[in-house]
Order: structure tokens, then sequence, then C-alpha cells
């Protein structure tokens, strides 16, 4: 019979370990046997170090750093890769950029916003077998503003991990997304959103509505686009917007009165700040606009977020730009990592 250890590569330039299992025999002393010998090792500053890093790594002291950390995303994909709200069009323009954007963003939960007709285009096992992950739930967002202007907007979620439950949830005047997965033996609530994109006053009401589906005492995350700005970040926000008022054609200026509106009531985001959920990305990422339909101005605006509850351990964050994701969209993807 055997003991099952760690065999340890340790690389003492960058700090790497990996390990593999082996079997490898017990060595006993049987009576009437000669006694086993093992020769003597000199342990030198660097022997030394890997020892210790392989005893803490068998008897779970350490671990190594791709197994601690879940890396999430959330991406708006704009129209749900149609060409426009487009309702007789068979198949989204951007269908495969957005595949292949998925793949690079490379997270075990992804969260697609505004996936425009898909509830009616696809079937969760559909979307699984496009995508290639083992859950999918996508949901029609039921806003009556929005279908009353044509726009069958919904939000799509995949999914590698161990998903206990997929629901609809209904936050004032639209549907979200809310999915509860079982990490390490506990349950972790995503609530995926798409707030309101014209008034303030009902992204709040949407926000108070949500929160009454935040389980007490479970870890949370809430990520999509909230269509909101944060106090953070208004003076960047006021000073680019002063110098595109200044150098920018009149066709341009016109986009931005939803900015203006947005700037003007930051309400939802502080209600959520209120009630303890912290900002995920501390250095403020903006995530829109983009080349494909703001050529002449660069990122300068972040209303895709991940708001997270205290007793998660965010490990980093960042917003995918490249030109893939520049052509697709109007917004880039934001990636949240968590230690687990």
């Amino acid at each position: 019979m055997g003991l099952i250890s760690k065999k340890i590569d340790y690389n003492l330039n960058t700090g790497d370990c990996s390990s593999t299992a082996e079997r490898r025999p017990v060595e006993a002393n049987v009576a009437g046997s000669n006694p086993v010998s093992h020769p003597k090792v000199r342990l030198g500053p660097r022997n030394a170090l890997y020892f210790f890093i392989r005893i803490c790594y068998t008897f779970g002291v350490m671990g190594s750093p791709e197994q601690q950390k879940i890396r999430f995303a959330e991406w708006n994909i704009q129209s749900g890769g149609f060409e426009g709200y487009n309702p007789t069009a068979k198949t989204p323009y951007h269908l495969t950029d957005i595949q292949e954007g998925v793949r690079q963003l490379n997270a075990a939960f992804v969260s697609l916003v505004d996936t425009y007709r898909w509830d009616t285009l696809y079937t969760n096992e559909n979307l699984k077998h496009m995508f290639g992950f083992a859950h999918a739930f996508c949901i029609n967002l039921q806003d009556d503003r929005l279908k009353a202007l044509g726009h069958n907007n919904g939000i799509t979620v995949l999914s590698n991990l161990d998903v206990q439950k997929f629901e609809t949830i209904r936050i004032e005047t639209r549907n979200a997304a809310k999915t509860t997965l079982q990490i390490n033996e506990k349950p972790l609530d995503i609530i995926s959103i798409y707030l309101d994109d014209v008034r303030e006053k009902t992204r709040l009401e949407q926000m108070k509505a949500l929160l009454q589906y935040v389980t007490p005492n479970r870890k949370t995350i809430i990520l999509g686009d909230f269509n909101c700005i944060s106090d953070r970040d208004v003076k960047l926000i006021e000073k680019t917007m002063k110098s595109i008022l200044q150098n920018s054609p009149r066709n341009v200026r016109t986009k931005l009165y939803s900015v203006q509106e947005k700037l003007a009531h930051r309400g939802a985001i502080r209600f959520l700040e209120t009630k303890g959920f912290i900002d995920a990305d501390k250095k403020g990422q903006p995530t829109t606009p983009t080349h494909k339909t703001s050529p002449m101005i660069s990122p300068f605006l972040r209303i895709d977020y991940a708001f997270c509850t205290t007793d998660i351990v965010i490990a980093s964050t960042r917003v995918v730009q490249g030109k893939l994701f520049d052509r697709t969209s109007d917004h880039f993807p934001l990636i949240v990592e968590i230690e687990s």
C-alpha cells in the first residue's frame, strides 16, 4: 500500500509552483530485514526554501495561484451583436467576434448584457454549445419601455462553475438574472443586471428592488451595465467632456446628452454603497465608448461595474481592450478575479 504525496515543481526565479500527484511506497523497517538507510542531505538556502514550500503546499498552507482565483467577466455586446436592433436578421452580424471575445476573456463565469433577441433565437442548450460552457441561462428584460421601441433586450449568463440555481428576478420595471454558485461547498450569488439608460430615478428604484433579492450573510456580486456614474469618476469625466464639447463636431456633441444626465444624478450607486457593497475596480477603468460607435473619442466613461459584499477578496480587475472588442461593441469587457 502506498501514500499519495504532491510532487512540487518550484521555480526559484519566478516563484511559481505546480504539483502532480505521485504514488510512492511506504518505507518500513520490517523485523529481520536491513534498516532503511537514507543519504544525508545538506540543505542550502535554495533547498531549504524548496522544502519549506513543499511542506506548506502539501498540508494546505499554500496553494498555487491558479487554484486561488476565480475569474468573472461582464460584457455589454450591444444589440445582441446585430447591426442595430434589427428585428428580421437571422443571425447576429458580430456573433463570431462575440464568441471569440468570450473565449479570449477566459473566464469561468460570463455575464453578457444586451443580448437582443437571443431568447427567441437560441435555447440555453444552443448557447452552451455555441460558447463551450457547461451552463447557460438567457432571459428577456420584459421592459415595457424597451418593448415599445422594439428593443427585445436580454441578459445571457455562461458558467463553467457549479450552478445550484438560475433565477429570473424582477427589479421594478425589468428583469435581472440571479445565479447561485457553489464555491468550496459554500453558496455565492451573482446578480447580472442591465439598468435603465434614461432616468436615474428609475435606476434607483431598480437598485432598491434588486437588494430585496440579496440573501443576508451570503457572498454576493452584482455586475453588469449599471448605466450609472460613480462619484469617484466625476472629475475625470467632466474634464474629458469639456474637451470634447470644445473640440468635436456638433454631431459628436449631441451624443453626450445621456452622459450629462448621468453626471447630474448619481443616486443609484450611492445607495448601493450605503448597503455595504464595494466597487471592485479601485482603478476606475473606463469601459466605453469604443471606436465602433465613437471613432474620434477614446474611452472615458465607466458604466459597467462589479460590486461585491465585503467578505469577498478582490484579486484583480481589468478592462479588456483590443481590435476585436473595439469593433464588436460600444463597450469593452470588464474582468474581475476573486480569491476562492
